[in-house]
């Protein structure tokens, strides 16, 4: 795409890697910055956003060193804490002419790397036209369905806990989990819930629109996309109160409890059971504010006015 400024976008897209601890930059990633080393030789002004940071840029800040016009912007998804541990050597990150960070933890992080002017915070986006809540409820009626969905950065201990408080004392709450077959151990042993791997994107939908509460134990965050397909389904939440969780969901459509608190999670999820009103209105407010904040065309006009600025500077 070619902007008002001039310059032509190239978006490189990341590999999105099966699970923490293994080599995140791979021959690919290196393949696709070299082929940016090769076209700034011959290009005029050039705009390349990194889409997946951690994954994938390393050294396409050497270009600039050839072609004065080239900007690079890259977004990066991870909290500060996994940032550090994948990504071992700093220095090409001041090569940036932007960092997009997804939540407000991340800031202070970056600024001290590249400079307050240099950083943006500009929300993941969900697709609110596919994921919305149901025209008529298919779930059970004599129960309460609560929905956990993912395996990054989840609090499984927390969730094992929260699911044996609450089938101590209400059995007609249920528990849908979708997880990776590799996160199955965590939970086979309970009574009270069903395991999903594997699911396809039509029935991740159908689960979120027939269940009754979102149930998110976190041990941290920035973005997360079972956030957000959650409220544009319309669903209430219970979820930890850390990280950039509070970019994305405030009370009107969430509650908020400490790490590693099973007690009050389950005490919250409880009362979002019992009360039918509570839970609607909590309901409206998440599918709104889905709707008001993250929809992907907003959040693109925000990437816009990144690119307009760094093209101006």
């Amino acid at each position: 795409m070619v902007d008002e400024a001039g310059y032509s976008t190239l978006m490189i897209y990341g590999l999105m890697r099966g699970s923490f601890g293994k080599a995140w930059y791979s021959p690919r990633s290196l393949k696709a910055e070299a082929s940016i080393l090769k076209n700034c030789l011959h290009s005029g002004k050039a705009l390349y956003h990194f889409m997946y940071g951690e994954d994938d840029f390393r050294y396409a800040g050497w270009g600039k060193r050839i072609n004065r016009k080239m900007r690079i912007v890259s977004t990066y998804h991870q909290p500060p804490a996994i940032f550090e541990t994948v990504v071992h050597n700093t220095k090409h990150v001041k090569s940036l002419d932007a960092i997009i960070a997804l939540g407000s933890n991340q800031v202070p992080y970056f600024k001290d790397l590249l400079g307050t002017e240099h950083i943006f915070l500009v929300p993941h986006g969900i697709d609110t036209d596919f994921f919305r809540p149901a025209t008529k409820f298919t779930g059970p009626k004599n129960r309460r369905t609560c929905l956990f969905v993912g395996q990054w950065l989840r609090d499984f201990q927390c969730l094992r806990n929260m699911i044996r408080i609450i089938a101590d004392k209400d059995k007609n709450i249920f528990f849908k989990i979708i997880t990776p077959e590799s996160s199955r151990k965590e939970l086979d042993d309970l009574d009270t819930i069903k395991i999903e791997s594997n699911v396809s994107e039509g029935s991740l939908l159908t689960s979120y629109q027939n269940a009754d509460i979102m149930v998110l134990p976190l041990t941290d965050c920035t973005a997360n996309n079972s956030i957000l397909e959650a409220m544009a389904s319309g669903l209430p939440l219970v979820t930890t109160d850390t990280g950039g969780i509070r970019d994305y969901v405030n009370d009107t459509c969430a509650f908020l409890t400490p790490k590693g608190d099973a007690e009050t999670m389950a005490s919250k999820v409880m009362l979002l059971a019992e009360d039918e009103a509570l839970r609607l209105q909590m309901s409206v407010a998440a599918r709104e504010k889905a709707i008001r904040e993250f929809t992907w065309k907003i959040v693109a006009d925000k990437i816009s006015e990144v690119y307009r600025i760094i093209a101006e500077a």
